[in-house]
């Protein structure tokens, strides 16, 4: 009479497939967990620059963004007071180094940068995302 069941070398290899297919998957799932942060911080910046942008032609003034390493803030009035700073998310970087200032002036125009529009780019987890300002201070992601 034959018995069934399994032997212990059929019982370790499907034991290392499955190993292997988990360890693909957790790969896998950092890359999106990088890439939605990477999404979030792009989505913020772009509504702090429509905010900059906003506030500038309101209140028929200067603002500036200002970018350090790891944050961006907003200066209303561009007198060195930051009415608002925001932080990247944890692993986020800015790709291609940290950018230089944007100001918007009264008629929403933005200034400080170096031709008909500049690229900002976030890079999380070796995912990236990036939005474009024109000099009008249009936005596109």
């Amino acid at each position: 009479m034959a018995q069934r069941g399994f032997t212990i070398l059929e019982i370790l290899a499907a034991i290392g497939l499955l190993g292997l297919l988990l360890s693909i998957g957790a790969m896998n799932i950092r890359f999106v967990q990088g890439q939605m942060k990477a999404v979030q911080d792009i989505r913020q910046l772009a509504t702090a620059i429509g905010y900059a942008r906003d506030e500038a032609v309101r209140l028929r003034t200067n603002v500036r963004i200002s970018f350090q390493s790891n944050s961006y803030t907003v200066d209303l009035y561009d007198d060195g007071t930051i009415e608002q700073i925001y932080y990247l998310t944890k692993n986020s970087s800015w790709k291609n180094g940290t950018p230089l200032s944007i100001r918007f002036n009264g008629l929403g125009l933005a200034r400080g940068i170096s031709s008909s529009s500049t690229t900002l780019a976030i890079n999380n987890g070796g995912s990236s995302t990036m939005l474009s300002v024109n000099t009008n201070g249009y936005i596109a992601l």
